[in-house]
C-alpha cells in the first residue's frame, strides 16, 4: 500500500486541516483529517486501517456499512457540536451544508465514491485504540473503491 500524494488528495487534506483550525476551541482540540491509499484487491479493511493507524485495534472494532448521506449526516452533526461549543451562530445550517458539499466535491476528485463501499469504523470502548482519541465526538469513515484501487479515510475528533 502506498499513500496517495496527488494534488486532489492534498486539497482534501488541506481543506479538513483548515476547517479544524476554524473550529479550534480553548477546551477541545478539533482534528479533521483525510488519508488516501492506493490498495490492491487482496487487502482487507483491517489492513488498510492498520497501515494508516498502526495502533488501531481493528480486531475489537465494529465495521458498519453506510451510505454517503449517513457519513455526511454524522460529519455535519459533529461540526454542529463544535459550532455549538463555540457559540458561533453565524455558521448556520446552510453554511454546514456548503461545508459538506465542498467536502464531497473534494472527495469526488480523489475517488469515485458512488462506486465505493463506505464503512464506518467504530473502535471498541475501553480499548487502547488510537482512533478512540476523542472525548466529545469522533468518527472514522473508509471510502473504499476497489475498481480504482483507492481508499480514503476521513477521521475527525474533539478531545482535550
Amino acid at each position: 500500500m502506498k499513500e496517495i500524494t496527488t494534488p486532489e488528495m492534498f486539497r482534501l487534506r488541506a481543506y479538513l486541516e483548515a476547517l479544524s483550525e476554524l473550529l479550534i476551541d480553548e477546551n477541545y482540540e478539533i482534528r479533521l483529517e483525510a488519508r488516501g491509499l492506493e490498495t490492491s484487491e487482496d487487502q482487507s479493511i483491517q489492513e488498510i486501517i492498520k497501515k494508516v493507524y498502526p495502533e488501531a485495534r481493528t480486531e475489537k472494532a465494529e465495521f458498519i456499512l453506510c451510505s454517503i448521506d449517513q457519513m455526511i449526516e454524522r460529519i455535519n452533526k459533529s461540526i454542529g457540536l463544535a459550532i455549538a461549543s463555540h457559540c458561533l451562530p453565524a455558521i448556520s445550517s446552510l453554511a454546514r451544508a456548503r461545508i459538506s458539499g465542498h467536502l464531497l466535491a473534494l472527495l469526488r476528485d480523489c475517488l469515485d465514491y458512488d462506486r465505493a463501499r463506505l464503512i464506518e469504523y467504530r473502535p471498541a470502548q475501553g480499548v487502547d485504540d488510537e482512533l478512540w482519541d476523542f472525548i466529545y465526538w469522533g468518527f472514522t469513515f473508509l471510502i473504499y473503491n476497489q475498481e480504482q484501487a483507492r481508499c480514503v479515510i476521513i477521521h475527525g475528533s474533539a478531545s482535550d
